[in-house]
């Protein structure tokens, strides 16, 4: 099973007091495999802007884990957009059997 974790950023305000990013929430998507999870992916970002995300690994190369999506969908006022990055991580679970069988 494939484990989507998202964790979606603004910016809403490039200067002053709360200029910077600001996480807003966190989510989960469970998908069969990898292809769906992909799927999944295409039909909900689209044509979005994305770039690599890479988890450090102790004793290794950095690993490709998931993709940093960035668009611009929402106004707070009219002409003043707010910018938006989405941070999705690919994780592998399976099932684990308690009773130790």
């Amino acid at each position: 099973m494939i484990e989507l974790h998202i964790s979606n950023t603004c910016m809403f305000s490039t200067t002053g007091r709360n200029a910077g990013w600001q996480r807003y929430d966190d989510t989960r998507q469970s998908f069969q495999d990898l292809q769906a999870a992909k799927e999944w992916l295409r039909s909900e970002y689209g044509t979005a802007r994305r770039g690599l995300m890479y988890c450090d690994r102790k004793d290794a190369a950095p690993l490709q884990c998931g993709y940093v999506i960035g668009f611009r969908n929402k106004y707070r006022n009219k002409g003043e957009p707010i910018m938006e990055q989405h941070w999705v991580e690919f994780r592998e679970c399976a099932p684990l059997n308690l009773k130790g069988e």
